[in-house]
């Protein structure tokens, strides 16, 4: 086996209305964001909304990439559309 090392930071964040402090915590990474959400209950339960709302407040560029089966996640699904907002100006 080769040598290689591995650092995968996380922060999870809990708690009633957090959801809506994503900007905050999104903006330390970047300018550009892709949000990948699926076909309908991101929407239905107003996830979506006070994401979007969060994400604007925050100045963030957001591209977005709906439709996504909950079952599968082909890498082609989530690769091809971090190439393209990668390559966005």
């Amino acid at each position: 086996m080769k040598n290689f090392e591995l650092c995968i930071p996380t922060r999870i964040v809990f708690g009633k209305g957090r959801v809506s402090e994503i900007g905050s915590y999104a903006k330390e990474y970047g300018k550009k964001l892709l949000l990948v959400y699926g076909k309908s209950s991101t929407k239905k339960s107003g996830i979506y909304d006070t994401v979007m709302k969060s994400l604007n407040e925050a100045g963030l560029t957001v591209f977005e990439h709906p439709g996504v089966k909950s079952k599968t996640l082909p890498i082609l699904t989530i690769c091809l559309p971090i190439f393209l907002v990668r390559n966005m100006t």
